[in-house]
């Protein structure tokens, strides 16, 4: 019995390492990789800023001309038959249409009754897409859909895929090095300064990149040091060097945590963590300042006693109190009296010599401006006082002459803490940079669906439905004006200015479109 039960023991294990490697294959096949696709970012649609970004999108690629921060809701049909299923999760996860329209400030929504929402002028201008979709079919309104997609009829454009304006489908595989890493943050950038009007050369902080839905790059940009480099570079920039070293970025601790922005003569300030060497909070107390003593004091320049405005108190408490912005602008103290043939502030017996409120603030947006017109990367990426020449050769001869009045250019730029001296540029770093700059890619968006490999064959229809697109993006204020080819290719659509060149021509372009060409243009 006992020969017996080894005998079957044995048996038994055999027969159980025989099957273990079966059973291992049959649980664990082979797993296909999927194909990567066009999806928008992680957190993408927690923004309210991106859900407007995209309605208004696919308003302008419907030929439907709406108020680009206003643009309506369509309702669970419209959603349906043009496939924008991402657009109706985010509605959802918002709270539904009506809470959806309260965050975007009472837009308008279109009703779900179908015979009530044709009667809309923002609906007709989508009946010829939708003549025949009245069937309760679900076989036959997917096919519908399908072939709404892939028309390619004179009329009816091709409907491209929604994409975040400077991001593309990244492949799971991306090798992410600090090269990649620096050419990803440059796209960011770019594209963050076309949709929001900030430079594209002040480094952001590294959280503002996870907040608006690019992980990947936050991951990267929070190991940068520990990313390899190839060859070319790694004899160019050391390991221990910040990305916004080796960017050519003007530091975010030097620029702003204050977010300002003018949009059509109002200014919306985002209060959130204010630093001393601030450029934008700076630029922010002084504009409140001017403001708030136009509403209350007539104009007159002076420090005020007390201050009601909570977030003009704030800005003053966080950039060193009344006494010392009222030496730094030569602001008499409200309680106080100046002679005219002194500056003096009495309250400290500091002289700083003579100043304007109105100059700074008008020398700080000049500023401003000018590094709205630079790319990265800067040879110093600082906030630099411009020169005399300068603000000349730029038409801004009250400018250069008032800096000569109030001291000169250095003891302007102490006042404002902007940069000043010498520079001293490493030129092998300067052209890597440069050369990264140029290789991140400029096509983007809605026209990189259009002029690519995919689709190589345009028609005068499919440029003229860009060039509408394109208008709405960079131009929301002159809608009825035909842009310059070269600005149209200095905001990084070379594909689209190549397009109308070959089809016809600003002018044809122009009068098919219904736009005017100033004379100057």
């Amino acid at each position: 019995m006992a020969g017996c039960f080894s005998r079957s023991r044995g048996t038994n294990t055999s027969e159980a390492q025989g099957i273990l490697p079966l059973l291992y294959t049959y649980q664990n096949p082979p797993q296909k990789r999927r194909k990567p696709t066009d999806r928008r970012p992680k957190f993408y649609w927690q923004s309210i800023d991106n859900v407007r970004l995209e309605l208004a999108s696919f308003w302008v690629e419907c030929g439907v001309h709406v108020d680009q921060s206003l643009p309506p809701i369509p309702n669970e049909k419209i959603l349906n038959f043009f496939g924008l299923n991402g657009l109706r999760w985010a509605i959802a996860q918002l709270g539904g249409r009506e809470n959806v329209a309260r965050q975007l400030g009472g837009v308008l929504v279109i009703p779900g009754k179908w015979e009530e929402a044709k009667e809309l002028d923002e609906v007709k201008r989508l009946l010829p897409y939708m003549a025949n979709y009245t069937t309760n079919d679900d076989k036959e309104k997917g096919d519908k859909r399908k072939d709404a997609r892939k028309t390619t009829s004179e009329t009816i454009f091709e409907l491209a895929p929604r994409m975040k304006c400077g991001s593309t489908a990244m492949k799971t595989n991306y090798f992410w090095s600090k090269e990649n890493a620096i050419k990803e943050l440059y796209r960011y950038l770019e594209s963050y300064k076309v949709l929001r009007r900030r430079p594209s050369v002040w480094m952001p902080k590294v959280e503002e990149v996870k907040a608006e839905g690019f992980l990947r790059l936050f991951n990267a940009l929070n190991r940068f040091n520990k990313l390899p480099s190839s060859g070319d570079y790694a004899t160019i920039f050391s390991e221990e060097e910040s990305v916004r070293h080796v960017a050519g970025l003007v530091p975010f601790q030097e620029w702003r945590w204050v977010e300002y922005s003018c949009l059509r003569g109002r200014i919306i300030a985002y209060i959130d963590v204010l630093l001393s060497r601030c450029f934008e909070s700076q630029l922010q107390f002084l504009v409140e300042l001017r403001r708030y003593l136009e509403l209350y004091h007539g104009g007159d320049e002076i420090m005020p006693e007390d201050c009601d405005n909570e977030r003009l108190q704030d800005l003053m408490r966080m950039l060193g109190g009344k006494v010392l912005l009222s030496q730094k602008y030569s602001l008499p103290l409200q309680w106080e009296t100046r002679s005219d043939d002194t500056t003096t502030i009495t309250a400290s017996g500091v002289d700083f010599g003579l100043f304007s409120l109105e100059y700074a603030i008008e020398l700080l947006c000049f500023v401003r401006s000018s590094y709205l017109d630079l790319s990265p990367p800067l040879a110093s990426p600082q906030m630099r006082m411009p020169s005399i020449e300068d603000l000349r050769r730029c038409g801004r001869n009250d400018l250069a002459d008032q800096t000569i009045e109030f001291g000169g250019l250095e003891n302007v730029a102490r006042r404002l803490g902007l940069a000043y001296g010498d520079i001293s540029v490493d030129e092998e770093r300067y052209k890597a940079g440069r050369m990264m700059w140029r290789q991140r890619g400029t096509r983007t968006g809605l026209e990189s669906s259009f002029i690519s490999d995919g689709f190589p064959r345009l028609s005068k229809e499919k440029v003229a439905t860009l060039s509408l697109i394109y208008i709405g993006q960079f131009h929301p204020s002159s809608i009825d004006i035909m842009p310059r080819l070269v600005d149209i290719e200095s905001n990084g659509r070379q594909g689209l200015r190549n397009a109308i060149s070959k089809f016809g021509g600003k002018k044809y372009f122009a009068k098919k479109l219904g736009l005017r060409i100033l004379k100057n243009r």
